[in-house]
């Protein structure tokens, strides 16, 4: 599972070692599940994959954690993408294309949000590229309809423009906010 492959590198500070240990088991999990796959153990590869998809969820439901040392998205779209690839490769088209668009999902739905926080909702509109991409390129294999594929690029280029607005809006607040304690003065 190439897309999935981590190497842990030596954490330069005390931060980075405790962003590091909020997604260790994640990684663990995944670390796990890629050498089983590659050993060809494919029903202890799934269960791993499967509870590093469920620390993935955790991690998402938990903003606080939200400075892991991988962006959540990316955590999400490896998790998903892991347990589709190991669907496709035994045959399991309808699986496979169910984790793609949880994956899609969830990155779309989050980056609605009106109550995420910011950051992780630019953070998923960054990483829903890939996703959408990977997506696209799955159901294009697959003979899904030209409609059906464009109502999903139309969702991500909508979501994309409205939280490109809320930035802009949000750097107008910041800069006027600065501003502001000058003309009062």
């Amino acid at each position: 599972m190439a897309y999935a492959k981590l190497t842990e590198t030596n954490a330069d500070n005390s931060i980075a070692n405790d962003n590091w240990q909020r997604d260790r088991t994640w990684k663990q999990l995944t670390d796990k599940a890629n050498k089983a796959y590659s050993a060809s153990q494919i029903p202890l590869a799934e269960a791993l994959y499967r509870d590093a998809l469920e620390k993935a969820e955790m991690l998402f439901e938990d903003e606080s954690n939200s400075d892991n040392s991988i962006p959540l998205p990316v955590i999400y779209n490896i998790s998903c993408h892991n347990l589709a690839e190991l669907c496709e490769h035994q045959g399991m088209t309808d699986e496979a294309a169910r984790f793609y668009k949880q994956a899609y999902d969830r990155l779309l739905s989050t980056a609605n949000e009106p109550c995420a926080a910011l950051q992780l909702r630019l953070s998923c509109m960054q990483h829903l590229k890939h996703t959408l991409s990977v997506l696209i390129h799955f159901l294009q294999r697959n003979g899904a309809s030209n409609e059906h594929m464009g109502k999903l690029i139309q969702q991500a280029h909508h979501t994309a423009y409205r939280v490109y607005q809320i930035v802009q809006h949000s750097a107008h607040f910041d800069q006027c906010q600065k501003e502001r304690p000058a003309l009062l003065s």
